[in-house]
């Protein structure tokens, strides 16, 4: 398997792992849904990848994945949503990656996780609104060239 499936793979592991623990989310899908099943939900996916050369013996590389975390608002309001609902999701996952991620290590190469906040928002599907709490994780490892 090449080293980038392999890697892509490890971390998709570690994150379903990790969040499907959260009792706050009640689904995890790593992978793009339309219409999610249960509320709240996170759904996550590879995003990306850079790679930059630092020297002759190492590069950095950097996986990205979106991360988002939402919750329809179907029995409740908008309003309770957003005060209430999708904050509790989003602090339980935020705490369930800090204190979970233990690949130091993927496939013998260091590894590290960095959380980004993008856009809260709402969305509209056939079933009505959605709260969306949007994120870009980073997971940068120092690979070895040799």
């Amino acid at each position: 398997m090449p080293l980038q499936n392999a890697i892509f793979t490890s971390i998709t592991a570690q994150l379903q792992a990790i969040l499907s623990v959260v009792t706050e989310i009640k689904r995890v899908y790593p992978y793009p849904v339309d219409n999610p099943d249960k509320n709240p939900y996170a759904i996550f996916f590879p995003s990306g990848f850079e790679n930059s050369f630092e020297t002759t013996q190492e590069n950095m590389r950097i996986c990205r994945y979106k991360l988002f975390i939402g919750a329809k608002v179907t029995q409740t309001t908008l309003a309770n949503v957003f005060a209430t609902t999708l904050p509790n999701a989003v602090d339980a996952a935020m705490e369930a990656l800090n204190t979970g991620w233990s690949m130091t290590a993927i496939d013998g190469h260091r590894a590290w996780l960095k959380t980004d906040s993008c856009d809260w928002m709402v969305s509209q599907d056939k079933d009505g609104l959605n709260a969306v709490a949007e994120f870009n994780l980073d997971i940068k490892l120092l690979t070895n060239n040799s």
